[in-house]
């Protein structure tokens, strides 16, 4: 079946970073997030590898907690400080508290990038999203 990404998924399986890039800078971030579960592992690493980094984001937020920490601890130095970077402060709160069950010690090191305002927002708002999960 042809569909207006069907070029993209071309790129991917030639894996042609080229066209993949090009492709890349138009597609919106639903409409990968539509495919994204049919997508082999490799080729979603390589996505968000290479999507503009707002795009990237945006994508990023939009998975499943143990997808973020399993792709913070796996992607490349620089794609994870863009990524904490884009992030909401919801999303990098959320995103970290996923990392934080799996690997502390990890949450601990990527908490330590962040600029101290926003580490400290954070984990305020960790406090406060604790709190209230635990409140009756």
């Amino acid at each position: 079946m042809e569909t207006a990404l069907s070029p993209l998924l071309q790129a991917l399986e030639e894996g042609d970073t080229l066209t993949l890039k090009r492709l890349l800078e138009e597609v919106h971030p639903q409409d990968l997030l539509s495919l994204w579960d049919d997508l082999k592992g490799e080729h979603r690493y390589v996505l968000l590898t290479l999507l503009p980094k707002e795009k990237a984001a945006e994508v990023f937020a939009n998975l499943p907690p143990e997808a973020q920490a399993e792709y913070l601890k796996t992607l490349p130095p620089w794609r994870v400080q863009e990524l904490l970077e884009e992030l909401s402060l919801d999303d990098l709160a959320d995103a970290l508290q996923a990392v934080e069950e799996e690997d502390p010690g990890l949450a601990r090191r990527l908490k330590e990038v962040l600029d101290p305002k926003t580490r400290a927002e954070v984990e305020e708002l960790t406090r406060y999203e604790e709190d209230e999960a635990g409140g009756s």
